[in-house]
C-alpha cells in the first residue's frame, strides 16, 4: 500500500472497520480445497526441480504430513466450537 491508500484507510472509519470484518471472516470449505490444490502443486515442482524429475515418495510424505496436519487442525477447531457452545 503507498501512503496515500494509509492515510485514506486511517481517516474513514467505515473503511476500517469494513476491513477488520473481512479479515474476521472465516474461509468457505473451497478456498481449503484450493490451497491443498496449491500447496500440492508447489510440492511437485518442488520435488521436480530438485530431484530432476517427479519424486513420489518425498511427494507423498509431504501430502502424508499434510493431510494429518490439517485434520489435527479441524479437529481442534471443532472442539473449540464446542466449548464456545457450551459456554
Amino acid at each position: 500500500m503507498n501512503l496515500a491508500s494509509l492515510n485514506i484507510v486511517r481517516s474513514d472509519e467505515g473503511l476500517k472497520e469494513k476491513i477488520v470484518q473481512d479479515g474476521n471472516q472465516k474461509l468457505s470449505w473451497q478456498s481449503y480445497i484450493w490451497i491443498g490444490v496449491g500447496v500440492l502443486i508447489g510440492i511437485v515442482i518442488v520435488s521436480t526441480i530438485k530431484h530432476g524429475e517427479i519424486n513420489w515418495m518425498s511427494i507423498g510424505r509431504a501430502t502424508g504430513v499434510g493431510a494429518f496436519l490439517f485434520f489435527i487442525y479441524f479437529l481442534l477447531l471443532k472442539g473449540k466450537r464446542r466449548v464456545e457452545q457450551k459456554e
